[in-house]
């Protein structure tokens, strides 16, 4: 059941006349809505007049500090509300949050596009927002809107573009003329097999297997083809990454030479040209002795280059991260005060025999480096 505006305010009103939300929340809400979807009810000019707040989630990092610098800071400082914000790794776990929560306990969601924009529709999740009150939907392009006019004619979302998707190289390792050459075929090549990366959505997967198989990903055909071919980059590829600080790992760490990836998260990543952590790697000193200089600027993880000069062979690790000052060495690598907090973590790796072989201590810039974990119930496959 879709419930209008109108009645999605009337029940936030009726659950603050029951006492269910206090005074400060209901008209923080229901101005909110307001601002919106230009509705007018009794009590709307007292709630305009007395919001203090209101709510955003999106999906944090590069981005959402930049529209935190550029939109919401400027929107407090004239309007004297507040942005109080959230965020998430994956939109599927937002929308699970909203199904969940009360009515107008989530109040703007920065979305990704329009295959999930039908999910909120079709889930009752919308409010119609007033375009009028918004002169720089004039700004943006038609084509970009009609797919959303085609789902609701009445909008419940503002098109954006801050960045587009694309292919995302190690220039150490691939050429730009072999970049230029194979393009998104660079997913497929078996030259990079253990070495390719891509986003954890399967529209995405099947938008770039279309292209593999010389489809319209707008007008699929075979399917089975199609099929094949995400089978084929599953079993080259390193990892499937779910957000943009884990891609942005991945592909500093040189995890991964080749991707497809968001645009704004490489940006970020070529203008840092600054280190994201400080490490320190200790072997026992008869292991030690096998390396030579330039082993160490070799572009074989370290861990492979051991294993092969100790002829044994790493079986498990343990890992602890904990959080640290920077230190002196760290501090002067990092560029921040040696007092400064950063992640550590310390990655033990163990041979056959249960023999400690490395270890390596890694402190992570607290502005350039983030960890996630993505859990999954027991029963579930991925």
């Amino acid at each position: 059941m879709k419930l209008s505006n109108g009645k999605r305010l009337e029940r936030l009103h009726d659950r603050y006349q029951n006492g269910d939300l206090s005074r400060r929340t209901f008209l923080t809400l229901t101005a909110a809505a307001a601002a919106a979807v230009g509705l007018d009810m009794p009590w709307m000019r007292q709630a305009l007049a007395a919001v203090e707040e209101v709510r955003f989630d999106g999906w944090g990092g590069t981005v959402q500090d930049a529209i935190d610098k550029y939109a919401f800071r400027p929107y407090t400082a004239k309007t004297k509300i507040k942005v109080v914000q959230g965020t998430f790794g994956d939109e599927d776990e937002i929308i699970t949050k909203i199904k969940t929560a009360k009515p107008g306990d989530y109040q703007v969601i920065h979305s990704s596009g329009v295959n999930y924009y039908i999910k909120y529709v079709n889930g009752g999740l919308t409010s119609e927002i007033n375009e009028a009150n918004i002169p720089n939907m004039a700004n943006v392009l038609q084509p970009m809107i009609d797919p959303f006019r085609k789902l609701t004619p009445k909008l419940s979302a503002v098109p954006y573009d801050y960045g587009t998707t694309g292919i995302a190289y190690n220039t150490k390792v691939i050429s730009p003329d072999e970049a230029k050459e194979k393009g998104a075929a660079l997913l497929l090549d078996k030259k990079y097999a253990g070495k390719v990366g891509g986003y954890s959505d399967m529209t995405t997967r099947v938008w770039y297997a279309a292209l593999a198989t010389g489809q319209d990903p707008n007008n699929l055909k075979d399917m089975d083809a199609i099929w094949a071919k995400v089978r084929e980059t599953r079993d080259l590829a390193k990892k499937f990454w779910s957000s943009g600080a884990e891609l942005m790992d991945l592909l500093s760490k040189g995890e991964i030479v080749v991707t497809d990836a968001w645009s704004g998260r490489v940006a970020a990543l070529q203008d840092q040209g600054a280190p994201i952590g400080y490490l320190n790697i200790y072997f026992p000193l008869e292991i030690g002795r096998l390396f030579d200089p330039a082993d160490l600027d070799s572009k074989m993880p370290v861990i492979r280059t051991m294993e092969r000069k100790a002829n044994t062979r790493v079986v498990r690790a343990e890992q602890v991260i904990e959080a640290d000052r920077a230190g002196e060495a760290a501090g002067r690598h990092l560029a921040i005060d040696p007092q400064s907090p950063v992640l550590r973590v310390t990655r033990v790796y163990f041979t056959a025999f249960e023999r400690p072989i490395e270890v390596a201590l890694i402190r992570y810039h607290p502005e350039r480096y983030r960890y996630s974990i993505d859990f999954h119930s027991k029963g579930e496959r991925r």
